[in-house]
């Protein structure tokens, strides 16, 4: 009976016990492995997801988008920043030709973007309502600025065949916000955000054209009006002649 009983328990074969004994030799050996290097499994798991701090910043919700206002701000960022076309490189001498327009290097003639400026030959009015020559006065701020000092010129795209270049000297400073805090220049749609500051400091302390309230006379506009203003009196003096 006892053998009938024995005989009729499983047996677990040779290949059967073969296989759990390599099972349980690779479990126990991971473990091994893990014990012994897991502090250069945790480096190589960090450094394929990026860390603790970058898991959290994944989710898409947490990322800073920049709106098209922001964008606009900043003029190294702006949307017609012309990314595709090398920045170019000048160097002295300079040739300033009014507030907002130099050459070097020989090189074609750049407008700076981002401003409006005053022609050499305009005429401003101060607080007094007397005319003085802030043409010049802006030409010479930008001259004296640049000095003999190279600097780096991004083009920015203004549409059509227009184009100026955002300006900056090798010290750091942006040309375009340089003009507008000594009141030789003012913001243009595309600089009205990101100079906004400059404009205030200078609009405020008065100095440039904002000594009478930016009230720019251009030289051909003031020629143009003694014309009518003397024509009249050149024909009254026929007139009189006749009589």
């Amino acid at each position: 009976m006892e053998s009938q009983e024995k005989s009729n328990q499983p047996r677990i074969s040779r290949r059967s016990a073969w296989y759990y004994a390599v099972l349980i030799g690779l479990v126990v050996g991971l473990n091994l492995v893990f014990l012994l290097y897991r502090d250069d499994v945790a480096a190589l798991i960090e450094r394929g997801t990026g860390g603790p701090e970058a898991a959290k910043d994944k989710p898409v919700e947490a990322q800073f988008v920049p709106s098209v206002t922001q964008l606009l701000a900043q003029p190294d960022t702006d949307l017609t920043v012309a990314t595709f076309e090398p920045a170019q490189r000048l160097r002295p001498p300079y040739r300033v030709v009014d507030s907002v327009s130099l050459s070097g290097d020989a090189k074609g003639e750049l407008k700076l973007a981002y401003v409006r400026g005053i022609g050499a030959t305009d005429l401003c009015l101060n607080a007094k309502q007397r005319k003085f020559a802030c043409g010049l006065m802006a030409r010479a701020a930008l001259q004296n600025r640049i000095s003999d000092e190279p600097m780096t010129c991004v083009p920015v795209f203004y549409g059509g065949d227009e184009r100026r270049f955002s300006c900056r000297l090798d010290d750091g400073t942006d040309l375009s916000a340089y003009q507008v805090g000594t009141g030789c220049a003012r913001p243009d749609v595309l600089g009205r955000l990101s100079l906004e500051q400059p404009l205030q400091r200078a609009r405020s302390a008065g100095t440039g054209a904002w000594q009478g309230d930016w009230i720019v006379l251009r030289l051909e506009d003031l020629e143009r009006t003694e014309k009518k203003i003397k024509t009249p009196r050149i024909q009254s003096d026929k007139a009189d002649d006749d009589d």
